[in-house]
């Protein structure tokens, strides 16, 4: 939420819904919970950002990457703060276990997440420059969160990720395509 108030976020809603993104994933708390305690705006933001823990890593991932771009305003700007605040996290303290090749696909994956919601606050658009620009300490050296070729890395896996059948073609609001990624690259 702190990334947000430094936004200049002030809507009560996205601020409460961000507080609660992930109750729905840790807990055994329900959107039909959330909406009698929060209301119907703060439930279906909450929903929007909660990933189905039912598929495996990899189709979460991939769920996230393709709809991203569909996202409501306010659930881009809960997302693109829920992960500016986990890359700051991994680059602080990265998770016991995870190799240097893990931590920085996941910075890859957040970036593609993240840019492909960009545009709608200029100072959580700043924000996500300067995550993504520093460098991070892992095993005694500096590495720069960002590969240099990042964006020719996201487009082929986007790429990869190409629908394998009508009904798996993107958001249930509206069909995503992986090449979309191209229109949105900076």
């Amino acid at each position: 939420m702190t990334i947000l108030q430094t936004s200049g976020i002030i809507d009560e809603e996205v601020l409460a819904a961000a507080v609660l993104h992930d109750t729905v994933e840790d807990t055994d708390t329900t959107i039909q919970d959330l909406e009698k305690l929060f209301g119907a705006r703060v439930a279906s933001l909450v929903e929007e950002v909660t990933d189905d823990k039912s598929l495996p890593p990899d189709e979460i991932k991939r769920a996230q990457l393709l709809h991203a771009p569909h996202l409501t305003e306010g659930a881009k700007l809960i997302k693109t703060a829920d992960k500016l605040a986990n890359v700051q996290d991994f680059m602080r303290l990265p998770p016991p276990g995870y190799t240097f090749e893990r931590i920085t696909g996941y910075f890859a994956h957040a970036y593609g997440v993240v840019e492909r919601m960009m545009g709608l606050n200029s100072r959580l658009d700043s924000k996500s420059s300067e995550v993504f620009s520093s460098l991070f300490l892992f095993q005694g050296k500096l590495h720069a969160v960002l590969q240099p070729n990042i964006h020719s890395v996201l487009k082929s896996y986007l790429d990869s990720l190409k629908p394998k059948s009508v009904e798996d073609a993107g958001h249930p609001q509206g069909s995503s395509s992986p090449t979309d990624y191209e229109a949105t690259t900076v």
